[in-house]
C-alpha cells in the first residue's frame, strides 16, 4: 500500500518567530497547552487538497528549533500536491536535525476522504497506522535513542497545521488555486502504560467546540512557509475543527 522513500528533505523546520513583517499568505495551527512523554494519539482528518499544502498531525519538543537543543518531532503528513500522498516522518537530533521520512501512497483520496491516522510512541517503538493499517514501526534502539531512551527522551505537545511551501516536495503554489481546507473530526489521547505495555484512553475532543483549556492557537511563522499562523484562519463547523489557508 505504501511508496517509500527515505531521502532527507528539508520539510517543516519550525525556526518559529512572531509575527513581525506580515506574509503575503495566513493559515492557522493548534497546539495542546499539555504536552506528553509516550503515548498513542490518533485522528480522523480530511486533507487540504493542492499544490503546496502540507496538512500536519504531529508532536513537536518545544524550542527543538533554539541553538543548542536536540530536535525531537514525529509528523504524519498529508501532501496536497497528489490525492493520495501522505508521509511519515521522524525527526531527529542533528545540526539542528537528522530526517528519517517515508512517503505511503494510499487507496484514498486523501483530501475528499475522512481517514484515521495513528502514532504510536512506546519506549521500544515509533508506529504509524492509517485506518487502522501498519504504515511502519522503528525500534533501532539507536538510531531512535531520542525517542526510545527514557534517559534521553522530552515531552512533546500535539498540534494541527495547514501550512504552504513553495518547493519540489511540498508542490508550488499555485494563487489561482487556492489549497481546501484542513479538517479535523475529532482527536484521541491515550496514555502508555508501562506495566501493562498497552494504551488507556486519556482524553478525546470530538470538537464541539475549541475548548481554550486544551487548545492554543498559533501566532508565529517559521522559514519554509508562505504563510503566517494566525487564530482567526481556525474555526469549528458542524462539530469539525477547520483550518483555512487564504490571502491576508
Amino acid at each position: 500500500m505504501s511508496q517509500v522513500n527515505r531521502a532527507i528533505f528539508s520539510l517543516s523546520l519550525l525556526l518559529i518567530s512572531p509575527l513581525a513583517t506580515a506574509k503575503p499568505w495566513k493559515s492557522g495551527e493548534i497546539l495542546t497547552n499539555e504536552s506528553f512523554r509516550y503515548g498513542a494519539f490518533e485522528a480522523r482528518m480530511k486533507g487540504s487538497l493542492g499544490s503546496g499544502a502540507i496538512s500536519a498531525f504531529y508532536l513537536l519538543k518545544d524550542g527543538s528549533w533554539e541553538p543548542g537543543q536536540e530536535w525531537q518531532e514525529l509528523d504524519f503528513e498529508i501532501l496536497g500536491k497528489e490525492a493520495n500522498l501522505l508521509q511519515s516522518q521522524v525527526m531527529l537530533p542533528g545540526a539542528p536535525r537528522t530526517e528519517s521520512n517515508v512517503f505511503h501512497r494510499t487507496e484514498k483520496t486523501l483530501s475528499k476522504d475522512f481517514n484515521v491516522y495513528r502514532m504510536e510512541w512506546t519506549p521500544d517503538s515509533l508506529s504509524f497506522y492509517f485506518n487502522g493499517e501498519l504504515l511502519r514501526k522503528e525500534t533501532d534502539p539507536d538510531t531512535y535513542a531520542k525517542f526510545l531512551d527514557p534517559k534521553r527522551v522530552e515531552d512533546m505537545r500535539l498540534r494541527f497545521s495547514l501550512w504552504v511551501g513553495f518547493s519540489n516536495w511540498s508542490g508550488i503554489l499555485n494563487p489561482e488555486a487556492q489549497p481546501t481546507p484542513f479538517y479535523v473530526d475529532w482527536v484521541k489521547v491515550y496514555s502508555y502504560e508501562s506495566k501493562s505495555q498497552s494504551f488507556a484512553l486519556s482524553w478525546e475532543d470530538q470538537f464541539d467546540s475549541l475548548d481554550a483549556s486544551r487548545w492554543n492557537k498559533a501566532q508565529w511563522t517559521f522559514e519554509y512557509a508562505v504563510n503566517d499562523f494566525t487564530a482567526e484562519q481556525v474555526s469549528i463547523e458542524d462539530g469539525v475543527l477547520k483550518i483555512e489557508f487564504a490571502p491576508q
